[in-house]
């Protein structure tokens, strides 16, 4: 008698267990082909100037040797001809920094981009690359 249950348990089980691997390979085949878009594929060759290049949503570039003339501090710096190796010289050169990287801020958060490269520094398959530099230029208060 115990070892009949034993048989019938054994079974069973296997049974249960065939049942799940039919399941599970009728399964995989449909979930592949449900998928319709192809994931997007980035490279970023260029410095990443906002966000975080490992997780981001959004991504924009921005043309900083066009943009960084019509930064005010850097403005001054030229207007003043100081030496480069004068503190004035460096004070005037991270204040242009630093206003450059504050207007590059609100350009993309008004864009909702959370990561900015370089121009030139990416190129991305399957997303549109959104260029802040016209908007980067507005939030440094020049004219675009």
């Amino acid at each position: 008698m115990g070892r009949e249950n034993f048989n019938k348990t054994r079974r069973g089980t296997a049974g249960a267990v065939a049942i799940l691997v039919a399941l599970g390979l009728l399964a995989g085949p449909a979930f592949g082909r449900h998928a319709t878009k192809p994931l997007p594929h980035v490279t970023i060759t260029g410095r990443v100037l906002v966000g975080d290049a490992k997780s981001f949503l959004r991504v924009g570039i921005v043309d900083r040797r066009e943009l960084f003339p019509s930064v005010p501090a850097f403005r001054e710096l030229r207007r003043s001809s100081v030496s480069h190796d004068s503190a004035q010289y460096h004070f005037l050169l991270y204040e242009a920094n630093r206003q450059f990287q504050q207007a590059l801020v609100r350009a993309a958060k008004a864009l909702a981009v959370d990561l900015v490269v370089e121009a030139g520094g990416v190129r991305a398959a399957g997303i549109d690359v959104v260029d802040l530099t016209a908007r980067t230029r507005v939030e440094l208060g020049a004219a675009s």
